[in-house]
């Protein structure tokens, strides 16, 4: 309570330095021009209406962050009605706003008005009636903007306008107006935003590079276009950008009316705006845009940029997050979401590894078995990487393979709705960028379909539309060999086989954005089949780049191999780079312990001895999984890796 700036601001004589912005994000001494033609829309005579603006803006002020206020203060910000102090996250902003805020969604009214203040005593009364004929002129607003869109009659239907919510700012006087804000830079998420500002200045928008001070005019409504409007409208629309400063002289209170969508809602360009067959914006889920509306913090270019691109999926089903070659090929440069952190960057070069081994499994009485075994055990001990010829996948399967994807990848949208979802652990699963696209700071230049694929019968039915199987067991019988452990060691885990197909599309920056980015596999071995260059592995603490082999695979050791050898073998780091001259698709089959089984892996017994102490602990597997998914989903920079728990 005692945070709320209406509780202080009238005690000091200068700004708190934890409200004091930096100085390229001050409003400035320099006076903001007001903008003469802001335009000003008569609706009609309405009498009543201007005691109905009286009585709401006295109820406020009268409420006014003075009266009975510790009942609703709260720092929850999942309380539905709540009064707090600058923003809902106060305790971890360096710099304070300065206005206090109430908030309380107030449609349907009979649901939510008796959470609402109960002092004064009107407010309930007065607030609701004045939220209602609100709701009727947000709505009246938005029959005329369909109809100057071209839209069909009740496209605004119940869904787009399911929820409004009241948001009252107040800013008290301020010492030095020049140093702080009010609300910082902003564009609303709500579909339409009516705001009264009584007769005090403070609102100002952005336009053409500049701020311009909105004048308030007596008894009217500033309309803003929200962003959900301007994705529906194709970008016909805008939504406004706009700030509130504070002053010296007098306190201000603007009173907020938000229409939103459901949370359940999917927003998408309206079909009769597309002018091509390439709409501006991709369809999402509303709750999932106001997540990451949050994380951007007011920053609405990089937010808009995230939902571009061609999404022309039906709405009867979840955000489609894809990249799509459809946007990708459009597109300049490089969107802000998809440029890594310098330090992350994959860079303008990366050397050819030359040294990768090579290793021929073909059938050769010349050749000593044994000499195979020691090149893959030496391949595995120094790289924990190595590629395979002669391996008995023939080249047509190869090659029709690779085509499938290629044609998978490029079908569209549409088509591939039956495989697209947002829940992880289903038969068969397409998404983008990496575990949880929403919450990602930066995006993958990728897309990925994965599905299981072995027991074949049971997960074919689940595929879109098949023998690496027989080439694995045939690696690991030979590394089992190599590390003296007896026959069909590894049988127990390698129940588990899936495929991955990651489709890179072309970049217009390779060095700024990255495919993949730096992992060791969670399994025990991995086949990748590529089509173009894009593998990088980092050893000796570089990162080296590997030459595709026409009908090769690449072999890459996973975590699971490396702890049953008892760090005899190391997993290989690895990660996907992009291109910009050339779309790239990589297919991966993964094998490894069943995750769903009570799996246990440790190192083989064999090679623990008292010269070789046991590394690992013994563990379950399916918990290890769980172990290298949260690992993976932690924010950058990351310390130390997924396999560091298991040590002993």
């Amino acid at each position: 309570m005692e945070n709320l700036v209406s509780s202080w601001s009238k005690t000091v004589q200068i700004s708190p330095e934890n409200y004091v912005f930096p100085a390229g994000e001050r409003p400035g001494s320099i006076e903001v021009p007001l903008c003469q033609n802001i335009p000003l829309i008569d609706l009609g005579a309405a009498e009543d209406q201007t005691q109905t603006i009286q009585e709401i803006l006295s109820a406020c002020q009268e409420f006014g962050f003075f009266q009975e206020k510790a009942k609703i203060y709260s720092i929850d910000p999942n309380k539905s009605c709540r009064l707090y102090t600058s923003s809902y996250n106060y305790a971890n902003e360096e710099i304070h706003f300065w206005r206090d805020h109430l908030r309380h969604p107030c449609h349907p009214l009979d649901k939510w008005v008796h959470l609402w203040p109960e002092n004064p005593t009107r407010y309930r009364d007065v607030v609701g009636k004045y939220t209602d004929e609100v709701r009727k002129l947000s709505l009246r607003m938005l029959e005329l903007i369909r109809e100057g869109l071209g839209l069909e009659s009740g496209y605004f239907g119940e869904e787009l306008i399911k929820d409004q919510l009241l948001a009252i700012n107040h800013y008290p006087t301020c010492p030095d107006p020049n140093l702080t804000l009010g609300l910082p830079k902003h564009a609303d998420p709500s579909v339409i935003t009516v705001l009264l500002q009584e007769n005090v200045y403070g609102l100002q928008v952005f336009k053409n590079g500049q701020w311009l001070g909105v004048k308030p005019v007596p008894y009217a409504f500033v309309v803003n276009i929200g962003l959900q409007l301007q994705i529906i409208s194709n970008g016909k629309l805008r939504g406004a950008e706009h700030r509130a400063v504070t002053n010296s002289r007098e306190a201000r209170t603007s009173i907020v009316s938000f229409i939103n969508p459901s949370h359940d809602s999917i927003i998408e360009p309206a079909k009769s705006l597309i002018d091509t067959d390439i709409p501006l914006y991709r369809p999402f889920k509303f709750e999932d845009f106001l997540k990451f509306y949050e994380k951007k913090k007011g920053d609405t270019t990089a937010l808009m940029e995230s939902y571009k691109g061609q999404m022309a999926i039906s709405s009867s089903i979840k955000v489609a997050y894809i990249v799509e070659i459809v946007w990708s090929n459009g597109i300049q440069s490089v969107p802000k979401d998809y440029v890594m952190p310098p330090e992350r960057r994959p860079g303008d070069f990366v050397s050819v590894c030359n040294e990768i081994p090579v290793i021929d499994l073909q059938e050769n009485p010349n050749v000593d078995r044994s000499q195979i075994v020691q090149q893959i055990l030496k391949a595995s001990q120094e790289f924990g990487l190595f590629q395979v010829i002669n391996h008995g996948v023939s080249a047509k399967m190869m090659e029709d393979i690779r085509v499938l994807y290629d044609e998978f990848f490029n079908m569209s949208i549409d088509d591939k709705l039956g495989v697209y979802s947002e829940t992880f652990g289903t038969g068969c699963t397409l998404y983008t960028s990496g575990l949880d696209y929403a919450k990602e700071d930066v995006h993958y230049w990728k897309d990925t379909l994965k599905h299981r694929s072995y027991p074949l019968e049971e997960h074919t039915p689940s595929w879109p539309e098949k023998p690496v199987r027989k080439v694995a067991f045939k690696i690991l019988d030979l590394i089992g060999e190599g590390l003296g452990l007896k026959e069909g060691h590894f049988i127990k885990v390698s129940q588990e086989q899936a495929m991955a197909i990651n489709y890179y599309p072309p970049c217009p920056d390779p060095s700024l954005a990255m495919g993949i980015g730096g992992h060791t596999d969670p399994n025990l071995i991995t086949f990748l089949q590529q089509d173009q260059y894009g593998l990088q592995i980092h050893k000796d603490g570089k990162w080296m780049g590997i030459d595709p082999i026409p009908n090769a695979f690449v072999v890459n050791l996973g975590y699971q191999l490396e702890i049953i050898s008892n760090g005899k073998l190391k997993g290989v780091e690895h990660r996907g780079v992009t291109s910009s001259t050339a779309a790239r698709t990589s297919i991966v089959t993964f094998f490894g312990p069943d995750p769903i089984l009570p799996v246990v892996v440790e190192p083989a017994k064999e090679l623990v001895t008292s010269n070789t102490p046991q590394m690992f602990k013994s563990y379950q597997y399916n918990n290890f999984i769980a172990d290298y998914l949260a690992y993976l989903v932690k924010p950058l920079p990351r310390t130390g890796t997924p396999l560091d728990p298991y040590r002993l």
